[in-house]
């Protein structure tokens, strides 16, 4: 694919820019021979003086040990945080401003009931105590918002 300048403007030619599909097999699914007998990599490659110049590809250097999936905790303050955002307690993080909204506050409070119920039983001490004390804040709240005169 060529790209030119067409207009009252002196005409000069860009560079040419290839597209080498790099995917190990067919539509149909069978192996590419390309990359089976390992000439993808030479294909891959531009001609010399080309205009196209690029780095080698190269591998992220590898991390020690993968990062930690979040803890049911972990996932239940996100939650609540965000029901505590929909309230106004948090302000925006752009505008700084606290911004109440009683339908996504709602809605989060509904979620983490569920998680409540679905979880009966299977939460540790602790899980159990902070679902069940930030379930009481957020309905006081959400109540306390909701009767507030608009």
């Amino acid at each position: 694919m060529i790209f030119e300048v067409k207009g009252s403007m002196e005409e000069e030619q860009q560079p040419e820019i290839k597209v080498t599909d790099r995917r190990h097999f067919d539509a149909d699914g069978t192996p590419r021979s390309e990359v089976a007998d390992g000439t993808e990599a030479e294909a891959a490659r531009p001609a010399s003086g080309g205009a196209v110049h690029s780095e080698p590809d190269s591998e992220p250097p590898p991390t020690k040990e993968p990062p930690e999936s979040p803890t049911f905790m972990e996932f239940l303050a996100g939650l609540v945080g965000g029901a505590a955002s929909y309230l106004g307690l948090v302000p925006h993080p752009t505008s700084g401003q606290a911004v109440v909204d009683l339908n996504g506050a709602k809605q989060m409070i509904d979620i983490l009931t569920m998680l409540e119920e679905k979880t009966k039983g299977n939460l540790m001490p602790e899980e159990k105590r902070f679902l069940d004390s930030a379930l009481t804040e957020l309905r006081l709240t959400y109540v306390r918002r909701a009767s507030q005169p608009k």
